[in-house]
């Protein structure tokens, strides 16, 4: 799958390249996602020049797949959660750390800059049940 990585910090937004990397796969607790829609937003360009890591202390494991907040559908998940998001199941999802940027605990961060996101379950809502404004 592509994915827009980084691989070093700067000040110059042209290191953020599409990479081609593994299709990452569900696990435990965790569901991927084709993303169908990603934003920008301006933490995206702190964390890609290293400011939010410097500044803050945040950790961030190089290559990095830039981008937070996504959605998409449902891609695979693992048979103990499937009943919380089957398979099809339209989600809308921040891929951010708990409490932190940094909070190793729950790896991956960040990830929605590509066409498959791994997120743990307990980030994603469901687009089912929302429906337009009358």
């Amino acid at each position: 799958m592509l994915a827009a990585q980084i691989s070093e910090n700067s000040e110059d937004l042209s290191t953020i390249q599409l990479k081609t990397v593994d299709i990452p796969t569900a696990s435990a607790g965790y569901a991927v996602v084709r993303v169908h829609a990603a934003s920008i937003n301006p933490i995206d360009i702190l964390v890609a020049k290293g400011i939010a890591k410097n500044a803050f202390g945040w950790e961030m494991p190089l290559p990095f797949t830039v981008g937070y907040d996504f959605s998409g559908v449902v891609e695979s998940v693992d048979g103990a959660d499937s009943d919380k998001f089957p398979v099809g199941t339209p989600v809308f999802a921040v891929n951010w750390g708990n409490h932190n940027h940094g909070d190793t605990t729950q790896a991956p961060i960040g990830g929605a800059f590509a066409e498959f996101i791994q997120i743990p379950i307990n980030k994603i809502l469901s687009l089912i049940h929302i429906s337009e404004p009358t």
